[in-house]
């Protein structure tokens, strides 16, 4: 091996440890929000953490990390300034809708909230957290159908270990009959219960 060659092997071996640590850093677990926030303990939607930059540089997006830490620290309208910051660049990013979208909620503005989940929605239809936020905006109007419809889809595309899934179920307890996720119930012929 050239000298040149293992210089290179060295380079790119660093690179990838170095970027294996860095998401190590960035990816850990995310303490419980304050009993006072009015997201309800949503956890943020930092799944996609690397971001092309308007360079063609690819590294960590400086507004969404502020806004994912404005998140957590309880300052939404932070979190809304720096979002709406990075999506004038990166409209793409499904997870940063979602965060918008807690955000909102944070601040008491439901309707824009639901905006910003939809759109995460028509980005990725199985982003799961997105249906638990808009779970919480159609329980803010006490339109409990579609709250428990949305929270049954979040149930039904979360991740068993999904910390937010005992919320959803107890949600659903909560809001009454025909909102509880559905239990296979034998049926007559006809259709009709025992």
């Amino acid at each position: 091996m050239t000298r040149r060659q293992n210089l290179r092997s060295r380079v790119i071996f660093t690179t990838i440890v170095a970027i294996g640590l860095l998401g190590l850093i960035v990816a850990r677990p995310w303490p419980e929000p304050d009993q006072n926030d009015n997201t309800e303990g949503v956890s943020l939607a930092v799944g996609t953490q690397t971001f092309e930059a308007s360079s063609g540089d690819t590294g960590l997006d400086p507004e969404f990390l502020v806004a994912v830490e404005a998140s957590r620290s309880g300052d939404h309208a932070v979190a809304v300034a720096a979002l709406l910051k990075f999506l004038g660049r990166a409209p793409h990013v499904p997870e940063a809708h979602v965060n918008l979208g807690f955000a909102y909620l944070g601040l008491g503005q439901p309707e824009k909230a639901e905006s910003a989940f939809e759109q995460a929605l028509e980005l990725r239809r199985q982003q799961a957290n997105a249906y638990y936020g808009l779970g919480l905006v159609y329980e803010s109007r006490n339109d409990l159908d579609s709250a428990g419809d949305a929270m049954r889809t979040f149930i039904h595309l979360a991740p068993e270990d999904d910390p937010f899934l005992r919320k959803a179920r107890a949600a659903l307890w909560e809001w009454g009959p025909g909102t509880e996720p559905s239990v296979n119930t034998p049926q007559t012929a006809d259709g009709e219960d025992p």
